[in-house]
């Protein structure tokens, strides 16, 4: 019964390793979230001089992370900007939708080219 009560303290103690490290998994993919900048910044301009399609967070590079705001704006967890509603339809339909993000995503990853550069 001794090595029971032994083999039931490791079980324990691996069970809360398992359930902190799950935690610590969270948190990096949530500072990772809360580190990118605010669609929501002053400094962002109300409309582009030329727009760059596909760069919805406006840092001048078209990257998955730009797919990542588009459908972060789908589901209601992200605005936009006038600038960046622009840059993120780039279907020119006059909305961002699924459709918008995985071009952008097929686009960086040289799948497609852009409906709106032919």
């Amino acid at each position: 019964t001794e090595s029971d009560t032994k083999t039931s303290d490791t079980e324990s103690d691996t069970k809360t390793s398992d359930t902190e490290s799950d935690t610590d998994t969270t948190s990096d993919i949530e500072s990772d979230t809360d580190s990118e900048e605010s669609p929501d910044t002053p400094d962002t301009p109300d409309t582009p001089d030329k727009p760059l399609y596909g760069d919805v967070n406006l840092d001048g590079k078209v990257t998955a992370r730009d797919s990542l705001w588009a459908q972060r704006y789908v589901i209601h967890l992200a605005n936009l900007s006038k600038a960046q509603f622009i840059n993120a339809d780039v279907d020119l339909d006059g909305v961002v939708t699924v459709k918008d993000a995985m071009y952008i995503l097929r686009y960086t990853i040289k799948l497609a080219v852009l409906p709106s550069q032919k």
